[in-house]
């Protein structure tokens, strides 16, 4: 958390804690984004998905992906939910 703070990312508005629940889906980390970066649609050649506003978070629309580079996702690494990951 901290490389990514000192790379320019901050916690996304909304995001409370270190962990958001999907029932029956799985878990993820809280949100990071760097300002600088939003207008990138695409990362290893693959397409981000489009959050229209007005959404969740309270902000205009953008792209995003999910990665799933820490921790495996059987779901695969694109997927938005790991359902191996819980909330305490």
């Amino acid at each position: 958390m901290q490389a990514a703070i000192a790379a320019g990312y901050a916690k996304f508005p909304d995001q409370t804690g270190d962990c958001v629940a999907q029932p029956g889906q799985g878990a993820m980390g809280v949100h990071y984004l760097n300002g600088t970066l939003v207008g990138d649609t695409v990362l290893f050649g693959h397409p981000f998905h489009l959050v229209r506003s007005p959404n969740r978070y309270g902000v205009p629309s953008f792209y995003e992906l999910h990665l799933w580079v820490w921790e495996h996702n059987r779901n695969g690494i694109f997927n938005d939910w790991n359902p191996k990951v819980r909330c305490p």
